[in-house]
């Protein structure tokens, strides 16, 4: 009997020793998948990421349609910088980066900054001979300019980041880094149609041109008054 007894004290402060550890397992779960919003097949979609505010993406929304067609439009929807590849919403909706006035500047801005970056980056070669290097053919990192904001009384400039596999706190590397450092896509071998860094974006950015901005190249002309838009994407 005493040697029941002390098994049973001897369970229930292993059990009680366990509990903050399943709970904090459980904090970290990822979300149960569900029907994406606005669909009308109610399509499960099994795979959760997340950007870096821990907001929560169904795979399928970082994916796209490279021979999607736009409307008339000041700009192309997808622009080549170095190893980025930028794909661009405002792509004929004339506001934003489409603008039919500064729109084309404010791309070339856009894809100047990432040229650079791009020239500053040592990236890794591609590990396999059936995928290029990034930067040549369809090796790319996918970059997602989201649809532009246009408001004064909203401070924020801009906003980027990259998606992760995980929401858990501490350091962790997102889908840029690690195409970059790889030199093959982060999300290669995911999805059936995602071979050789196809259509997923690994991350996102976002202007709010509500700001009056300055689109030159000459530190040296901005005035007191204005922005410089190469500083703020960079």
């Amino acid at each position: 009997m005493k040697f029941i007894s002390m098994f049973k004290q001897l369970f229930f402060l292993t059990a009680l020793l366990a509990l903050p550890f399943i709970a904090a397992a459980q904090s970290h779960r990822l979300p149960t998948p569900s029907p994406l919003a606005g669909t009308s097949d109610g399509e499960l979609h099994d795979m959760v990421v997340f950007d870096r505010e821990g907001n929560h993406y169904f795979f399928s929304d970082l994916k796209f349609d490279l021979n999607k067609k736009k409307k008339t439009r000041a700009i192309n929807p997808t622009y080549t910088a170095g190893i980025f590849r930028l794909h661009f919403d405002d792509a004929g909706t004339n506001t934003g980066f489409d603008d039919p006035t500064l729109g084309l500047q404010r791309v070339n801005v856009a894809v100047q900054v990432f040229t650079d970056l791009s020239n500053l980056i040592n990236e890794a070669n591609s590990p396999y001979s059936s995928i290029p290097n990034l930067g040549n053919g369809t090796s790319f990192v996918e970059i997602h300019v989201q649809t532009s904001v246009n408001s004064a009384a909203n401070s924020m400039l801009g906003n980027a980041g990259q998606f992760f596999l995980t929401s858990s706190p501490g350091i962790v590397h997102g889908s840029v880094w690690q195409t970059i450092n790889s030199g093959i896509d982060a999300w290669f071998g995911v999805g059936p149609s995602n071979l050789g860094n196809v259509g997923t974006y690994h991350g996102l950015m976002q202007i709010n041109f509500g700001h009056n901005f300055y689109l030159g190249a000459n530190a040296a002309s901005i005035n007191p008054a204005q922005i410089d838009l190469y500083s703020v994407i960079l």
